[in-house]
């Protein structure tokens, strides 16, 4: 008999006492989940002083996803709108 343990999807995010968790519903797909998690970094990254900034996602088509001015997605279009230029 085998019995499976479903993880689930979630980020975190940790800078100095900040910390940011989210853990979404098992039904949530790997790529709204990359997209959630940039868009709470870019958030971060907007209330810091610092300019040297990375983001690092191994989410090809979310990175894809942020380059398409024409997307429809509304993560995608949230993070285009937040990040610094």
């Amino acid at each position: 008999m085998f019995r499976f343990r479903c993880i689930g999807v979630y980020f975190s995010i940790i800078k100095d006492d900040t910390v940011i968790q989210h853990k979404f519903l098992i039904i949530t797909s790997i790529f709204s989940a990359e997209n959630c998690a940039i868009y709470e970094g870019v958030k971060l990254s907007n209330t810091l002083e610092s300019n040297d900034i990375f983001t690092i996602s191994d989410s090809f088509s979310t990175l894809l996803a942020l380059k398409n001015l024409s997307t429809r997605n509304e993560i995608t279009l949230n993070i285009q709108k937040k990040k610094k230029n």
